[in-house]
């Protein structure tokens, strides 16, 4: 089932301002690098590219795409992106996703780029192509510029991958996830559905 909704979505395919460096990215933070990147996005997608017979052609960190994958013959490029304040419940419950401007302008050099946000467990997805990023989507900032792209315009398919684990944003993660005023609000919401994640902890 999987197979046909990524090949056909790829192929298609309150918060606070961070600090940035000199090329206009947020400074890199190491907890968050591990916990959102190592933890959870890499294995989690790993498995996903496994359960649907993907070749993965490349995987390693070299800050580039996250990976490339052959599938049906051919390459994608994909960039993954867990997004902090969309916790374990349905995708309606968010408006955007943000992303940096630096990352859709290195997938825009690749055929075949997908962009592929993942919710905090991670248990749910959606892939887009990077050309749905369109100009009109760009915030100038005086610090990291990034793309907010609405939901209710690339109109995305969720993919709900059935499992154990839970969001323990507030659990185990709090200094991470006070560090915005998004991913809080939602991790306190009645909708989250909480408890243990044996992904990460």
């Amino acid at each position: 089932m999987m197979v046909g909704i990524i090949g056909t979505v790829v192929n298609i395919v309150g918060v606070n301002m961070p600090e940035v460096n000199n090329n206009n990215r947020r400074l890199f933070v190491e907890d968050e690098y591990d916990l959102y990147d190592i933890k959870k996005a890499r294995p989690f997608w790993h498995d996903v590219c496994e359960v649907n017979g993907w070749d993965i052609v490349k995987d390693e960190e070299d800050f580039k795409e996250d990976y490339v994958c052959k599938i049906n013959n051919e390459l994608y490029f994909m960039e993954l992106q867990v997004v902090g304040y969309w916790h374990n419940f349905d995708l309606s419950k968010i408006s955007n996703v943000r992303i940096s401007a630096s990352k859709v302008r290195l997938l825009r050099e690749k055929d075949n780029g997908g962009l592929i946000f993942l919710n905090c467990v991670p248990n749910r997805f959606f892939a887009i192509n990077v050309n749905q990023v369109t100009p009109e989507m760009k915030k100038d900032s005086v610090r990291e510029q990034f793309y907010e792209i609405p939901l209710r315009t690339i109109n995305p398919r969720e993919v709900n991958v059935l499992d154990t684990n839970y969001c323990d944003c507030l659990e185990n993660h709090l200094a991470i996830t006070k560090r915005y005023d998004g991913r809080m609000a939602f991790a306190q919401k009645d909708y989250n559905i909480r408890g243990k994640n044996g992904i990460c902890c």
